[in-house]
C-alpha cells in the first residue's frame, strides 16, 4: 500500500492528488493507495485509491506503518513520522504560487531532508513519475531524531549530577 498525505492546511492540494491518481492510471502505481486528502476538492474514480479527509493520529500511524512507501506534502510532522517507521519517502512541497500555502517554506524543509538523503524531493511534480518509478532504488540515509538525542543528554547530565551527591 501507497500511503499520501497532504496534511491539515485548509488550502486545496488536488495536484499532488491528481498526479497521484495520474499515475495509478497509467500503471506507473500498481499497489493499492490510500490517500489522506484534507479538505482538498479531490474525487478519485479508481478502485485502487482510497481516500479519507483526516485521519486519528491512532489511524496515521496504522497507515504509516503498514504503507510500502510514503508520498507526502513537506510538513515536518508527516515526514517525521514516516521516518519514524523508516518509511520510504516522496515529498512534494505546497507552493505559494498555486494557492496551497500561505508561503513556500516547504521547499527549503524538502531540500533539507533530501541533502541528508533522508527523503526524495520533487518541486516539479511532473518528476513524481520519475521518484514512484525508482523508489524502490533509493537507499535513504537512517533518520536519528534530535528530540531523542537531547532527552539522551538531559539524562545523562541528570545522572552525573545525582551521582555528585
Amino acid at each position: 500500500m501507497v500511503f499520501v498525505t497532504i496534511g491539515s492546511q485548509p488550502q486545496d492540494f488536488s495536484r499532488l492528488l491528481n498526479e497521484v491518481s495520474k499515475l495509478v492510471d497509467d500503471g506507473s502505481i500498481q499497489d493499492e493507495v490510500y490517500m489522506q486528502i484534507g479538505l482538498s476538492n479531490f474525487q478519485s474514480n479508481s478502485n485502487s485509491i482510497s481516500c479519507t479527509s483526516f485521519l486519528s493520529q491512532k489511524e496515521m500511524n496504522m497507515m504509516m506503518k503498514n504503507a510500502s512507501y510514503v508520498i507526502t506534502h513537506g510538513g515536518v510532522g508527516s515526514i517525521l513520522l514516516a521516518l519514524k517507521y523508516e518509511k520510504k519517502v516522496i515529498a512534494v512541497p505546497r507552493l505559494k504560487k498555486f494557492g496551497e500555502h500561505m508561503n513556500d517554506h516547504q521547499l527549503d524543509i524538502i531540500e533539507r531532508f533530501a541533502e541528508k538523503k533522508l527523503l526524495v524531493g520533487i518541486c516539479n511534480i511532473s518528476n513524481l513519475k520519475e521518484a514512484v518509478l525508482n523508489i524502490g532504488n533509493f537507499c535513504p540515509s537512517k533518520y536519528v531524531s534530535t528530540h531523542d538525542n537531547i532527552l539522551n543528554d538531559v539524562n545523562k547530565k541528570l545522572q552525573m549530577l545525582l551521582k555528585q551527591r
